[in-house]
């Protein structure tokens, strides 16, 4: 890898091979500690959600997933990453292993957003329906489903109108903050 005199760094990714790296990125996350980055998107018979060394660039880890992957959070821990999926997914998974630990069930349409609240004891999901449902972690059970937007949480940045934004992650958490 590269660090140029500025502090910004330019990473060559080698193992590309067998890691089959996104065709786009829908969603980058830093660890709590800084010293891995989550990110998800689409792949072409690839890992749609990886994790990534910080310091040297490298892959750590893929999640077992197959279908396009918009949302990626660690916890406030570190210990626990959430993803929000097409097929109406939310999932947890060891931030450390990348082994699912928990299927979540309850939205009807895909998962475009997913947070911690700042406690780690709630997860925030938010769906393309504009619906955003809150899981007590302990429990693994669904507290709260309300209508958080008229439309689905997508909207295009108007000074650059290729790049996608959610702002449901922002809904969910001023909800979690509060």
């Amino acid at each position: 890898f590269f660090q140029a005199e500025d502090g910004i760094r330019d990473y060559k990714v080698t193992g590309v091979q067998t890691c089959a790296l996104p065709i786009w990125v829908l969603c980058v996350r830093f660890s709590p500690d800084g010293k891995r980055l989550a990110s998800s998107g689409a792949a072409a018979g690839g890992h749609p959600a990886m994790v990534w060394e910080v310091a040297t660039g490298q892959p750590l880890f893929s999640l077992a997933l197959t279908e396009q992957t918009h949302a990626i959070a660690f916890s406030p821990d570190g210990k626990t990453l959430a993803t929000g999926s097409d097929g109406h997914k939310v999932r947890l998974w060891d931030a450390g292993t990348g082994a699912l630990l928990h299927e979540f069930v309850g939205h009807s349409v895909d998962v475009w957003s997913a947070t911690f609240s700042p406690d780690g004891r709630t997860l925030a999901s938010g769906d393309v329906d504009g619906v955003v449902k809150l899981w007590d972690l302990a429990t693994r059970r669904m507290t709260a489903s309300f209508k958080a937007h008229e439309r689905d949480a997508w909207s295009r940045s108007e000074e650059h109108t290729s790049e996608l934004q959610s702002p449901c992650n922002l809904v969910c958490r001023l909800l979690l903050e509060k």
